[in-house]
């Protein structure tokens, strides 16, 4: 499988990276020059950034590492941060912007942003996401928040649930299954994903519907319909309530959302609209249960973004620095 390295260096199979990236990203000696400017090379270069005092250039350098550790053609990203006070200063010097995501109050890291070609504002909010820690938010956007373009790639996302394509290569990248690109990987849910909200008597304009309440809505639902699936889950160990439910995190939470799919699939009937939204929805359950398992201890998920701790980021900075270093 060709790797980030292989499409920097112009080695796979589709190499447009002069049309994806912008012009300071152009070789593997202008990575190199970029992230050893930014975080040097010691052993925590992505922690100890964090831990200092970030500006603007440092959001838009933690957002680039985020995009090595998994790089997507549409995506938003989540770094678990030690505490609610950090970054909190750099944040707040960053000028406020409009923002339909997560808490809905963002700033802007986007002046000078050349990343990748055709996106010019970088979106950055502070989230606690339900009783997780604070997380820091980053995404990348075609345009500024106060444009004509930027509102109506948000039309598109409220009818479709994606945005406009900004960068054609990059799609390519993303469309080819041999690419090292995913082609999305945000919080922001699907239209498939609404229905199923929407079923369960959740409302897909609340932007914070976490992956435990919609768990335990769909418990409830399933238990005032006697579900004979989910009285044996409860009996072979599985939780016996919507608190339980709700407590859930990570692989005891992926096992349970995947019975719980079971039991709307096989116990109602066929046109019962909770399981006619599952069958519907089965690429987004898929997605969210797998990420589930590989998500940092103890956090909670929104949809399909990206959730990653400084210390993975660390060690995908060091993996690609020593990978571009090899020539």
């Amino acid at each position: 499988m060709p790797t980030l390295v292989d499409l920097i260096k112009g080695e796979s199979k589709r190499s447009d990276k002069d049309k994806i990236f912008g012009p300071s990203f152009q070789t593997p000696a202008d990575w190199s020059r970029y992230l050893k400017a930014r975080f040097g090379q010691g052993s925590e270069p992505v922690s100890t950034l964090l831990r200092s005092a970030v500006s603007l250039d440092g959001f838009q350098a933690l957002y680039i590492v985020c995009w090595i550790h998994q790089p997507v053609e549409k995506g938003s990203f989540m770094i678990e941060l030690e505490g609610p006070g950090q970054v909190k200063q750099g944040y707040d010097a960053l000028p406020d912007r409009w923002s339909s995501h997560l808490g809905e109050r963002g700033k802007s890291a986007g002046a000078g942003w050349q990343f990748l070609k055709g996106y010019s504002e970088l979106l950055v909010q502070l989230e606690n996401v339900g009783s997780a820690s604070s997380a820091l938010f980053l995404k990348s956007e075609g345009h500024a928040a106060i444009s004509v373009k930027h509102m109506l790639s948000y039309f598109t996302k409220k009818i479709t649930g994606a945005g406009n394509t900004v960068n054609k290569a990059l799609q390519a990248q993303a469309k080819d299954p041999e690419s090292a690109v995913t082609p999305r990987a945000a919080e922001n849910y699907s239209k498939s994903y609404e229905k199923l909200l929407k079923a369960v008597g959740l409302k897909p304009k609340d932007t914070m519907n976490t992956i435990p309440n919609v768990a335990s809505a769909m418990w409830k639902y399933l238990a005032a319909r006697e579900s004979h699936t989910l009285t044996a889950y409860s009996n072979g160990g599985g939780p016996r309530d919507v608190s339980q439910v709700a407590a859930l995190r990570g692989v005891k939470l992926s096992e349970c959302l995947d019975k719980l799919r079971g039991a709307a699939t096989n116990d109602l009937k066929p046109k019962d609209k909770l399981r006619v939204a599952v069958l519907e929805a089965k690429g987004d359950l898929d997605t969210i249960i797998a990420n589930l398992k590989t998500d940092p201890a103890g956090t909670q998920r929104i949809f399909a973004e990206v959730k990653v701790t400084p210390r993975q980021l660390d060690e995908s900075l060091r993996d690609f620095l020593a990978q571009l270093d090899r020539g």
